[in-house]
């Protein structure tokens, strides 16, 4: 819910990369604590928003207010204060962040100049940050702006292959692939090794099956982008980044 984020780039239009800098830099870096309190009250409204998903599938509509208000054991006023504080704190923690955008998006652009310009990659990047927020656990143990880059690195690339590749999977499948590639960065980080697929599959929320589904589409399209942009100059597929290094992530 709640309105799209519209940050910093449409007040810049296609400006060049130091305006764009001078925009997104103004804002100061937030305190690991901080960036945790934010955390916290971003998920509680994550949280609140996939039960207001289960009770419209329950109620086959949507519910009022009183009805969701009733199913995560709160009132409706303090539904709707809560609701404000946590786009707030999702604003606020994406601002802090938009100099990540700047630099993911320069170094996408300097490695894919043909496929996607710097103010089409900051457009996606800030999805990407945006995303991050949502996504963000702030009791585990690193910084939000590691995981930030994650996200914004990820959306940029897929917009690349988006424009780029000769398939085109279907949006939600395409979610899903760039969701779990970095579910896996994130679960490497965390154990220090590359995780196995049931760990990466209970994180994600999905059965082993739909895992090897996912996996497959992945390496199906990377697979005939590559065939396609052998030639000189070819590419291949933008979507796979740099995760192609040893082990097998989504789309290795």
């Amino acid at each position: 819910g709640g309105r799209r984020l519209q940050v910093g780039v449409q007040e810049t239009g296609r400006d060049t990369i130091q305006s764009y800098t001078k925009t997104f830099s103004n804002h100061e870096l937030l305190s690991r604590e901080a960036e945790a309190l934010l955390g916290r009250q971003i998920q509680i409204l994550v949280k609140w928003e996939e039960r207001r998903q289960q009770l419209e599938e329950e109620l086959l509509g949507p519910p009022t207010y009183a009805q969701w208000a009733s199913a995560v054991d709160t009132t409706v006023p303090l539904l709707k204060k809560q609701i404000r504080k946590s786009h707030r704190a999702k604003a606020a923690l994406v601002e802090a962040n938009l100099r990540l955008v700047v630099t993911v998006a320069r170094q996408t652009v300097k490695k894919h100049r043909t496929d996607i310009d710097f103010h089409d990659a900051c457009q996606e990047g800030i999805v990407g940050l945006t995303r991050a927020c949502e996504k963000f656990d702030p009791d585990r143990d690193f910084r939000f702006s590691t995981y930030a880059v994650w996200w914004i690195k990820g959306q940029i690339l897929r917009s690349v292959a988006d424009q780029s590749g000769p398939i085109r999977l279907p949006a939600n499948v395409r979610k899903k692939i760039n969701d779990l590639r970095i579910t896996e960065r994130v679960l490497m980080a965390e154990l220090g090794r590359r995780p196995n697929d049931d760990e990466v599959a209970e994180r994600a929320g999905m059965t082993p099956g739909q895992l090897a589904f996912y996996r497959k589409s992945a390496r199906d399209v990377m697979s005939i982008d590559q065939k396609v942009g052998a030639g000189p100059g070819g590419k291949g597929s933008g979507a796979s980044g740099d995760s192609s290094r040893g082990g097998r992530e989504v789309g290795d």
